[in-house]
This record gives structure tokens, sequence and C-alpha cells, in this order.
């Protein structure tokens, strides 16, 4: 094995771990696995929520209702035409030769046009149409300049920037309320038919963007909902996952671990940090030193 310059070896791992070693790995994770599935039994109510959805889950039987109404999906694609232009037009900005208008820009300016006459014809109201109007107008202006063959650069893109911002804003907000309406009338209608006490053996699992943002919007319904100590217990955030079977094998592996981490630990929680997060940090505390922004020690 050629070392490194420094002289230290570079050990390659073994070409195959020992057969009985083996064989019991693989045993004992095909035994854990086979627990994942009496765990979802045992599991009362589920909530699975995602940007669009909300799926609820009661022994063999599941539910889906929609928490995307018409005015949330409206007004998210208009604020994400904004993703559009600003990406067309970062070629303008960089300098050096830029692209033909006609390739780059005609397209995205047909996209606009047919946008703002859709949202015209469904938006529900006054303020709603003005505030897509200005929207529109602000891209349009922008876009304009760009095919236009003047120089495009920071002071442009800034003053776009600043006038939009805060009429996106508008629009989320907007949006967010829609949303969290449609959250809580389909929560508070599925709980009515519950009897008393229809959160106590509730989790929920909310999917959402690796990494989701703060303040994602379904955690922040069901925190508020399950409160702190009930939100802590049972509401698992399912980072860059999608659909109910990725869902559940997410929340019957914490279940699971949390009891096997109690039985081991005393710590229900232990086992949802790293199992040689302390080792490492004890080994690089003497190579580096102790540092204040280290992974904080435990136990």
């Amino acid at each position: 094995m050629r070392p490194f310059s420094h002289g230290t070896e570079l050990v390659a791992p073994p070409d195959r771990v020992d057969p009985a070693l083996d064989a019991l790995s693989l045993w004992a994770r095909t035994v854990y696995r086979r627990r994942l599935d009496d765990t979802r039994e045992a599991l009362a109510r589920i909530m699975v929520v995602d940007l669009y959805h909300l799926i609820l889950i009661e022994r063999a039987s599941s539910e889906t209702v929609s928490i995307a109404p018409a005015l949330y999906t409206l007004l998210k694609d208009l604020g994400h035409s904004c993703l559009g232009v600003y990406s067309g037009i970062l070629p303008w900005l960089r300098g050096g030769s830029v692209p033909d208008p006609a390739v780059e820009l005609a397209p995205l300016v047909e996209h606009l046009r047919r946008g703002q006459q859709r949202f015209e014809q469904l938006a529900p109201g006054p303020e709603e149409r003005a505030l897509g109007g200005e929207i529109f107008a602000l891209h349009e202006e922008l876009l304009a300049h760009a095919a236009s063959g003047q120089p495009l650069g920071a002071r442009e893109l800034e003053a776009w920037g600043r006038a939009l911002g805060p009429r996106l804003e508008r629009a989320f907000r907007w949006a967010a309320h829609a949303q969290v309406d449609a959250i809580h009338a389909a929560v508070t209608g599925w709980a009515a038919s519950r009897g008393e006490e229809p959160w106590t053996n509730l989790w929920v699992v909310p999917l959402g963007p690796r990494i989701a943002r703060e303040g994602f919007l379904q955690t922040q319904y069901f925190e508020r909902l399950l409160g702190a100590e009930g939100a802590r217990e049972r509401l698992v955030f399912g980072e860059n996952l999608a659909g109910v079977p990725d869902a559940l094998r997410l929340l019957t592996s914490v279940v699971l671990d949390r009891a096997l981490s109690l039985t081991l630990f005393g710590d229900p929680r232990r086992l949802e940090v790293d199992i040689l997060a302390q080792g490492a940090r004890e080994r690089l505390d003497e190579i580096f030193g102790v540092s204040r922004h280290a992974w904080p020690a435990c136990g």
C-alpha cells in the first residue's frame, strides 16, 4: 500500500468481514426490520402531512384530504415566478458575451404573459389582482431592460428586488393564512368525530425539503396543536422524504430506537445522537484542543 507523502500508510478496508460476524449483523438487522412492522401496528393514530395533503392513518385505514386551497397554490405560483426571472437574467449580470434575448428571454416572457392572464382570471378579489399586476409589471420591466441591450448591473437588480420583496412577502402571507386555515379545518373536523383527547396518541410526520427552512408551516401548526411536550415526543420531521411509506419507516424507526435507547442508556433520545459522537469529541479534543464551537459533550 503506497504511503502518503508524510509517511502515514493508507490502509485499505478488508475485502470482506468475518463470515460469522457478517451473518450475525445481517440477522440482527433483519429482526430489527421485522419489529418495525410490529411497531407500526402498535401506533394508534398517525398523520403524515406534506406540502399539499394531510393523510390520517388509523390502524388499517387511511384518509387523505387536501391542504392546498386554490388561493394558496395561486399565490405560491405567483411568488415562484421570481425564480425564473432571476435565473433568466443572470447571464446579463455576469458580464462577457450575453445570450440572444430571443433564445433566453422570449420563452420566459411568454410564460409570464400567459401566467398573468390566468392569474387575473383566477384571482378571487381586487386586492389579489392588484398585487399580481404589480409583480408581473416589475418582472416585465426588468426583462425588457435586459432585452434592450442596455447595461444590466447590480443597481438594476437591487431596484427590482427591493420593489418585489415586500410584495412577495404579502403574497406568501396570504398563502400561509389560506393553508393554515385548510389544515386547521381538516384537523378539527377529524377530531370532532374522535371524542375527547384526540391528540393523546397522535403521531405526526411532516414531510419537507432538505433542509427544511426555519418556521416550516406544517411543523409550526402541529407544534402549536400538540404543545411543547407533545411535539417533542410525537412530532417527527421527515427530511427530504416523499410519501407515506417513507414516513412510516422513519416514524417506526424513531419509536423503536427510543425504546431501545431507554433500555440501554436510560435516555430515550441517546440513539438520536450519533453513537460515535462522544468518543469522537473526546479524541478530537485531544488532537485539536477543546473548542467551544465543537459538538457539545453529553452525559
